[in-house]
C-alpha cells in the first residue's frame, strides 16, 4: 500500500508540477497578447501617421499639378506672344526695306538736284559777275 501511496504522491507532484508549468505557460500567453496588443496598437498609430502622410502627399501632388498646368498654360502664351511678336517683326522688315529703298530712291534724287543746284549757282555767279562787267563798262 505504501507502494501505491507513493505512486499517488508522485503522479500528484507530478501534477502539481503540470499545473505550475500550466500557470506559468498562460502568464506568458498573457503577457504574449499584452505584447501583441501593444504591437498592434502602435501599427495602427503608425498606419495612422502614414495615411496623414500620404494625405499630405496627394494635396502636394494636386498643388504641383496645378501649378503645372498654369505653367503650361504660361508657356503657351508665350509661345503664341512669341510667334505674334515675330510675325510683327517679318513686316517691319518689310517695311524698313521698302522705306530704305524710297531713302535711297530719295537720296539719289536729292543728290542730282543738289547738283543742279550747284550747277545752277556757278551759272547764276557767272551770269552775276559778266552783268556787273558789262555796268562797269557802260
Amino acid at each position: 500500500m505504501e507502494k501505491i501511496l507513493q505512486q499517488i504522491l508522485s503522479k500528484l507532484d507530478s501534477l502539481e508540477k503540470g499545473q505550475a508549468n500550466l500557470i506559468k505557460g498562460y502568464a506568458n500567453l498573457e503577457e504574449g497578447q499584452a505584447n501583441l496588443e501593444e504591437g498592434q496598437a502602435n501599427l495602427v498609430k503608425g498606419q495612422a501617421a502614414t495615411n496623414e502622410e500620404i494625405r499630405l502627399i496627394h494635396n502636394q501632388v494636386k498643388e504641383h499639378g496645378a501649378i503645372l498646368g498654369a505653367l503650361q498654360h504660361a508657356s503657351e502664351v508665350h509661345k503664341a506672344d512669341i510667334d505674334n511678336l515675330t510675325h510683327q517683326v517679318a513686316g517691319v522688315s518689310g517695311e524698313v526695306k521698302a522705306i530704305r529703298t524710297v531713302q535711297a530712291d530719295h537720296t539719289e534724287q536729292l543728290d542730282r538736284i543738289e547738283s543742279k543746284v550747284a550747277g545752277h549757282d556757278i551759272k547764276i555767279e557767272v551770269l552775276d559777275r559778266t552783268k556787273a562787267n558789262k555796268s562797269k563798262n557802260k
